[in-house]
């Protein structure tokens, strides 16, 4: 298992990613002036500590495979979500707190004292602002995810920048060359990481294209797009991981969108099923055998536990089954022999995307595939309804004749997770064997 609920290498890398977040303070407490007023050091704190938030930022992105393997991809997103909004605010109090104990200070947000220097601020505050709202209430503004994401990448190069020059310019704090040469470290590195992810990368995809084998409806309007890799050996992936895609002449595009790997990790070829619910899945009905692919990846730590002593409950909603399909056409091609109980919800049979070779799957004694159906057809004999811990209850039941671990994975809608993680809690199984894909990274 690659580990990412480890609890000794979680708290690890936080104390590690603080610390880095912290040089700016504690070089500035290592050879600093005078004390002036309590609020004025403060505020100052508070910025540098905002700033040094900033520039480890590029870390929990999700985007550099060495992190969010360990992690998860949405725990880091998570996780980015949060950081960044306590950078955001404690960057924010320090002008805030500057003027409040010294208001003549505000003249440095007037462009007629100087021009220069409140142009960068102003552009600071507003890129600041324009950072938080834009990601908290992306939806809501009706900013696609392409858009968002180009604009983020933007903010952040220009925070870095200016916040940095601002502590370089002042000359107060970071006086000594070490100092200064920290901190200019810190912030190439934080604005090259994010130019790494965002240029970087799509220019190495290059080397690695891909091709469209194959475009296949499935039920309920999703389609399953097949891809062959040209002049490499494809793609290593576990079970489970996701990549992101992108289709076009160049990997240079705003377009690109994950989705779980919903093919055998034995097979050259990869492949994803997706449903329409939006531009790029509805352009996917256009693809055609023979266009240009591009693949960044794999991520995400949302994997089996090798162990074949290991019984898996997979619970799945809609199209967040396609991460079990890999596993279960995984462990075929392979002879592995875990125990699995799939639990697949949804509205009606016609929606059940992959069904047909989901029950093939699950035909041997070690497989069982439980099908939930919202609105049943006449004469339906299985499960109706939603998932309820009355349900799972049940499932529980069934693998009890079991004498080995048990990991619970799902993936589905929101509320689906909530109640499976809920419930699992409530019968004892540890946070560490439940697994939870909720994808809320675009």
């Amino acid at each position: 298992m690659i580990g990412r609920y480890r609890l000794v290498h979680a708290l690890g890398w936080l104390t590690a990613l603080l610390l880095l977040a912290l040089l700016p303070l504690l070089a500035a407490w290592w050879q600093a002036p005078p004390v002036r007023e309590r609020l004025i050091e403060f505020g100052v704190s508070l910025g540098l500590i905002g700033l040094g938030l900033f520039l480890v930022q590029a870390l929990t992105s999700g985007r550099l495979t060495w992190v969010a393997a360990n992690y998860g991809t949405d725990n880091l997103a998570h996780f980015h979500r949060h950081l960044g909004l306590f950078a955001v605010l404690f960057v924010l109090a320090r002008p805030l707190l500057l003027m409040i104990a010294r208001p003549e200070w505000t003249s440095y947000l007037d462009p007629r004292v100087d021009w220069m220097r409140a142009t960068s601020l102003w552009t600071l505050l507003l890129a600041l602002l324009m950072i938080i709202i834009s990601s908290q209430w992306r939806s809501k503004l009706g900013l696609s995810y392409e858009h968002w994401r180009a604009l983020h990448g933007l903010l952040a190069v220009i925070i870095i920048v200016l916040g940095s020059g601002h502590a370089l310019m002042v000359d107060h704090y970071l006086t000594a060359l070490w100092q200064k040469a920290l901190l200019v470290v810190m912030a190439a590195a934080g604005a090259g990481l994010v130019a790494w992810t965002r240029l970087v990368r799509p220019w190495l995809l290059r080397r690695r294209p891909w091709q469209v084998e194959s475009v296949r409806p499935e039920r309920g309007g999703a389609r399953t797009v097949v891809l062959t890799p040209i002049g490499h050996q494809g793609l290593r992936f576990l079970p489970g991981q996701f990549a992101w895609f992108s289709f076009g002449d160049s990997p240079f595009t705003l377009q690109q969108h994950p989705f779980s790997l919903a093919g055998s990790t034995s097979s050259g070829q990869i492949c994803f099923t997706a449903d329409e619910v939006g531009d790029f899945t509805a352009s996917l009905k256009h693809l055609e055998k023979g266009d240009p692919a591009w693949v960044e990846g794999p991520f995400g730590a949302f994997i089996p536990d090798p162990d074949p002593d290991t019984a898996l409950l997979l619970v799945a909603g809609g199209i967040g089954v396609t991460p079990f399909a890999s596993l279960l056409r995984s462990f075929r091609d392979r002879g592995l022999s875990h125990r699995v109980l799939l639990v697949y919800a949804n509205p009606s049979p016609d929606q059940a995307a992959l069904a047909e070779e989901l029950e093939e799957l699950c035909t041997n004694e070690s497989r069982e595939l439980v099908h939930v159906l919202e609105h049943p057809p006449f004469g339906w004999q299985g499960a109706t309804g939603q998932i309820d811990r009355g349900l799972l209850q049940r499932c529980l039941d069934r693998l009890s004749d079991h004498n080995g671990p048990l990991q619970v994975m799902t993936c589905g809608p929101e509320p689906m997770m909530d109640i499976v993680e809920v419930a699992m809690r409530e019968q004892g199984i540890s946070w560490q064997r439940i697994y939870a894909e909720r994808f809320e990274i675009v």
